[in-house]
Formats: C-alpha cells, structure tokens, sequence
C-alpha cells in the first residue's frame, strides 16, 4: 500500500498495489513550499508475505519560472 504525504499531510490516498497491477504514473503533485516529503509503504493483506515494493525511481523537478 502507497502514500505520499507532504509535511505529514497526505497529498496521496492509500494505493494498493499487487505485482499484477500495472506500472502507475504518479503526479504531478504540488510540493512548492513542503519540507517533507515522505514515500510511504505499508503492508498489503497478506502483511510482509512475499510482499516487494518500489518507487521506479521517483524524482522531483524543479519548474522552470514563468516569463
């Protein structure tokens, strides 16, 4: 199970997924102005049962500024 929370506030709901889910694109999400950023896995149903998780390289971008 996934989430993402932004100085402990959740900026992404719970996502389950298993290793039959397909790949999920995430965001873009607004975090201007955050400093913390936390990429949280839980357990799924079964607890740590063979269980894997990863965030495929998860980056921040900076947006260039507006003209």
């Amino acid at each position: 199970v996934f989430s993402i929370e932004l100085d402990g506030k959740r900026v992404l709901p719970n996502q389950m997924l298993t290793g039959k889910s397909p790949a999920k694109t995430i965001g873009p999400l607004d975090v201007s102005g955050g400093k913390l950023l936390t990429l949280a896995v839980d357990f799924g149903p079964f607890g740590d049962v063979q269980d894997h998780a990863n965030w495929c390289d998860a980056l921040l971008v900076k947006p260039k500024p507006a003209k």
